[in-house]
């Protein structure tokens, strides 16, 4: 699923500077950086022309397609064969191609960086306040769900203001063009309430967890 029509992709710009009710992160949110075995979804990279997709994981394994660099697939999971690893993949369309590609030839896409770039699992909308308003709204929102349990969320609160939250898996993060910083989070009724930059935002919890 894709992003919102009409909807900026430049989060660099948009990112809020500080965050009000939150504690600058020591390492960050855990787990949105994760090791291709543990990636949803892998890109090529590293190649000079094709990678070579094959029916089984080893070198001399029947080549059964190729994929240029910049590729992305949905990883089935990554086991050692020999000297290398190899994982599972299948390509992102509706032909159903699939095979096995070299580990070392692909990087993970994470939900960070698939949310940042307006692709989206899931798209809705949710309870929030912007800043100045004094009654609760519905808004916007998509998420892109990760590995080890983790989900970026995009909150659209106007054309000019979209909040990244990140979720590790046990909290809410708030990334900012500064850093990402830790959410203090009242929780209710399978609800988060978070107040980034002073925004009112109820995230459910089945938004992040998908379930």
């Amino acid at each position: 699923m894709t992003g919102f029509a009409n909807r900026p992709r430049a989060f660099a710009a948009m990112l809020m500077v500080c965050a009000a009710g939150a504690a600058v992160a020591q390492d960050g949110p855990r787990g949105l950086s994760v090791d291709v075995a543990d990636a949803d979804r892998v890109v090529v990279s590293g190649v000079s022309s094709r990678l070579n997709i094959r029916a089984n994981p080893k070198l001399d394994g029947r080549i059964v397609d190729r994929a240029r660099v910049g590729t992305t697939f949905t990883n089935n999971g990554c086991e050692t064969h020999g000297a290398r690893l190899w994982c599972s993949v299948v390509f992102l369309d509706d032909t159903g191609r699939k095979g096995w590609a070299a580990a070392e030839f692909l990087k993970p896409v994470s939900a960070r960086s698939r949310a940042e770039g307006g692709e989206f699992d899931q798209i809705g909308k949710l309870d929030c306040r912007p800043v100045g308003e004094a009654a609760w709204s519905r808004c916007d929102f998509g998420v892109s769900r990760g590995g080890q349990g983790t989900a970026a969320v995009v909150v659209f609160l106007s054309e000019e203001t979209s909040p990244l939250l990140l979720w590790d898996g046990t909290g809410l993060w708030f990334a900012t063009g500064s850093g990402d910083f830790q959410l203090d989070a009242d929780t209710g009724d399978g609800v988060l309430t978070v107040m980034p930059d002073g925004h009112g935002i109820k995230v459910p919890l089945a938004v992040v967890t998908g379930s």
